[in-house]
């Protein structure tokens, strides 16, 4: 019972799905078996009419055929001018032949009208067929009610086969419409050609529409042999050839030439149809547009070119609970982190040297930042900034950007701004700075600062040059370091008195102390 029930909810389903179809699907196929049946009909009638005419019968007999037939050949020309109409000039049609019957056209011609009648019906929709078919068994019962015709029992037999072939013609009828608007929808919205061999020409193709929206030439331009082949790239001549003559298993990419020019690549899959008893009937194929596909993998292939080629080391890592898991990097990041190229896949925390440093510096990162920065030396003793982006929950992406020179540029710098140029002792401010490190320690350590001075300094000068004097300066702060002991900071502080207390008459004499200071050889001097 519930098997009846579901079949019949799925009869249902189909029957009010099949309703809502484009009924301009079914027009070419019922115009194709409307010649059919009319031409059956003519036939029926004609010979009827003749048989009529030869026979030497009364007249009223005549007059049924002859104007009956009238009435078909208007419906027939009606038909092929509004094939739209088909389906109201077919009820029509049947209710003529119901009044010819009841005014006394012959039952064995109604039978044979009613067979041509079914056969056209059946290519309609469900509802219109088995109306039709209602409409013939009431002439059938009109035609036989004086009991002039076959027996009761041929009549119920002859409605039954009727009724089956009604039903299953409906249902093929209605898998037909199916598989031609998926075929329509491939054609209409796919980018793809379907094609097949017209049978005894190789080479000549009957194509989908699509053939013209993809390559811009219309179907009837596929028909002549060899014209598939014509387009194909001269580079792609030899990997092509048989993309439309030979059945293979593999897919082939080829360029093909669109009407304006363009080259666009295809994907060609030709199959073998078989006839019944297995030999080969003709090609079928399918050309598929993968231009984009083919360009955004040859745009990924330079991309990946580019990153492994790159100065910039980058890495892709995945990470879980256990920590992160190398997951791609490029040549330089393996040179940076001394890796080999079985690294991918392994665990970062797993390597020893640059590698393990880093994955502590991944575990200490902040888990809420999205980005976190942070110098970071790698192998051959480095500097890099390493930028860690999280990608999503999982995986997170790493660069490794070489600031070596500029750090030690920035260290140069460093020092050069606490050093005095002359003595290579710590200026002014290099003093502060580390009086001020040393009052801030918490246990408060005592400390002394000496300040030492010297006298008449501005007499050495004047009468043996400033030079002398600068050399002389060089070996006093020498001999003081000397002295001194590895915790004492030791500083010249002196430039800014000397120029602020022995100033030339002629004020000149700031400038010219600065210029000698910086003549000063270095090879004198005493570094940190």
């Amino acid at each position: 019972m519930s098997q009846n029930i579901s079949d019949a909810g799925e009869w249902r389903t189909i029957l009010s799905w099949d309703r809502v179809r484009r009924k301009s699907a079914d027009e070419t196929r019922q115009v194709e078996l409307c010649q059919m049946m009319w031409a059956l009909r003519h036939s029926v009638l004609l010979a009827s009419l003749l048989n009529a005419v030869f026979s030497g019968g009364n007249a009223s007999p005549l007059r049924i055929f002859a104007g009956y037939f009238a009435l078909q050949v208007g419906a027939h020309a009606a038909t092929r001018a509004f094939p739209a109409r088909s389906a109201a000039i077919m009820l029509v049609d049947g209710a003529l032949l119901a009044a010819a019957a009841w005014i006394g056209l012959p039952p064995a011609v109604v039978f044979l009208l009613v067979v041509a009648i079914w056969g056209w019906a059946a290519t309609f929709r469900p509802v219109t067929a088995m109306t039709s078919y209602a409409m013939s068994v009431a002439v059938i019962l009109i035609s036989v009610r004086e009991g002039n015709g076959p027996a009761g029992i041929f009549v119920l037999a002859f409605c039954l086969v009727g009724l089956v072939f009604m039903i299953r013609t409906i249902r093929l009828n209605i898998g037909a419409r199916i598989a031609a608007d998926r075929e329509r929808l491939v054609a209409e919205r796919i980018d793809a050609v379907m094609w097949e061999e017209i049978p005894g020409t190789p080479g000549a193709l009957k194509v989908t529409a699509g053939a013209e929206r993809l390559l811009g030439y219309a179907p009837s331009q596929w028909a002549t042999p060899g014209f598939g082949e014509s387009l194909l790239h001269p580079d792609d001549a030899e990997q092509g050839i048989g993309a439309f003559t030979q059945s293979s298993d593999r897919a082939v990419t080829i360029r093909m030439r669109r009407a304006d020019g363009e080259w666009r690549w295809m994907e060609s899959r030709v199959n073998q149809v078989t006839d019944n008893k297995g030999r080969p009937a003709f090609l079928v194929g399918v050309l598929i547009d993968r231009s984009e596909q083919v360009e955004a993998e040859r745009e990924a292939l330079a991309f990946g070119q580019l990153v492994a080629t790159s100065p910039i080391g980058q890495m892709l890592l995945r990470c879980d609970k256990e920590g992160p898991v190398i997951f791609a990097l490029n040549h330089t990041c393996l040179r940076i982190l001394s890796l080999s190229n079985d690294a991918v896949g392994s665990r970062l925390s797993a390597h020893h040297g640059p590698a393990g440093e880093l994955a502590a510096l991944i575990a200490r990162a902040p888990k809420s930042d999205p980005q976190f920065t942070v110098e970071f030396s790698g192998a051959e003793d480095r500097v890099h900034q390493v930028t860690m982006r999280k990608i999503d929950a999982r995986s997170c992406s790493v660069d490794f950007l070489d600031i070596t020179e500029r750090v030690e540029s920035g260290r140069k710098l460093h020092a050069q701004a606490r050093q005095d140029h002359l003595t290579r002792l710590p200026n002014r401010r290099a003093f502060v700075e580390a009086l001020e490190a040393r009052l801030a320690l918490p246990d408060k350590p005592s400390t002394a600062v000496l300040l030492i001075d010297l006298d008449r300094f501005k007499d050495i000068n004047d009468s043996l040059g400033h030079e002398t004097g600068d050399q002389l300066l060089c070996s006093i702060g020498r001999r003081i370091l000397s002295r001194s002991r590895p915790t004492d900071v030791v500083a010249a502080t002196w430039r800014r008195r000397v120029r602020a207390h022995s100033p030339r008459s002629d004020g000149r004499g700031g400038r010219a102390s600065s210029g000698r200071v910086g003549r000063c050889d270095q090879s004198t001097g005493h570094g940190w």
